[in-house]
């Protein structure tokens, strides 16, 4: 592995890598899901950034751009009507998303708190934080480390979500068993109801971990309904009282874990098991 920059900010040490052989984030080229099983080491092409000497670091997967068919066809309705029809047509463009949920040992690094319910395993994702609170927590860690990220938009999530070019068409993130891709709620399930450490059920495509249940994640756009339109790079409303956060999580039955399931929340509102995965804008 190629060592591209080492440098010390406060009490905060940063080293950024970029394995032999690669691109830097929202260079074309999808990643290889099956080139490495730890979640915490990057692949060829892969960005890896280590803050504080963590043991999470942040591992950016390259996605390559495309056109793909977001929403259901068949119309899932949840309990506060929020509907994933109409399938529509959108087109995104190559970003950089990281291969696990931002862990509550890496909030803990950034923010000096941890305000998780489970507490009881550093490498869970973090969650019971808001919009908002991701918001500051994308701030500080950009001053600590010289990157740039942000949340997903709602499209980039799904696009990702779903394998990007490399999808499959499964109806969970990395494959059409459940129980192989997802931590969710089913009786028999020995921590049913309970958050898993990131990246330890089966990657999807891309080598993206846990899209599908575990913590649900939220995305950068306001709430909206879908409309037909075709779109390219859609960032959803300019203002709006909710939020959307996507994915599921540990508290789901099988049908809150699709790739298309959406759910909405005030922004100011944090929640049990709703955290969030980064994109690596520079």
């Amino acid at each position: 592995m190629k060592k591209t920059s080492k440098f010390l900010l406060g009490a905060l040490a940063l080293l950024t890598f970029t394995a032999c052989g690669g691109s830097n984030a929202g260079k074309s080229g999808d990643a290889d899901s099956t080139a490495v099983s730890d979640p915490f080491e990057a692949a060829a092409g892969e960005t890896k950034i280590v803050v504080n000497d963590t043991l999470s670091p942040l591992v950016f997967v390259p996605v390559k751009g495309g056109t793909f068919e977001m929403g259901d066809p068949n119309g899932q309705k949840h309990d506060d009507d929020i509907i994933e029809t109409p399938a529509h047509k959108v087109t995104v463009s190559d970003f950089a998303i990281c291969k696990t949920e931002v862990t509550q040992q890496l909030w803990q690094a950034v923010m000096g708190k941890n305000p998780s319910h489970e507490q009881d395993d550093p490498l869970k994702p973090v969650e019971n934080v808001s919009w908002n609170d991701c918001q500051e927590f994308i701030k500080k860690l950009g001053q600590m480390t010289g990157h740039e990220y942000r949340l997903p938009t709602e499209a980039e999530w799904e696009y990702a979500a779903r394998g990007g070019s490399k999808s499959k068409g499964t109806r969970f993130s990395g494959g059409d068993d459940v129980d192989a891709v997802a931590n969710y709620h089913r009786d028999d399930n020995p921590i049913a109801g309970r958050l898993a450490g990131v990246g330890v059920l089966q990657a999807n495509e891309l080598g993206l971990f846990d899209m599908s249940g575990n913590a649900a994640e939220w995305t950068q756009d306001f709430y909206a309904e879908y409309t037909a339109d075709e779109q390219t790079d859609p960032k959803g409303p300019a203002t709006g009282d909710y939020h959307v956060y996507r994915g599921g999580h540990c508290n789901n039955n099988a049908d809150g874990c699709t790739v298309t399931v959406r759910m909405k929340f005030n922004p100011v509102g944090a929640a049990s098991y709703i955290g969030l995965r980064l994109v690596l804008v520079k």
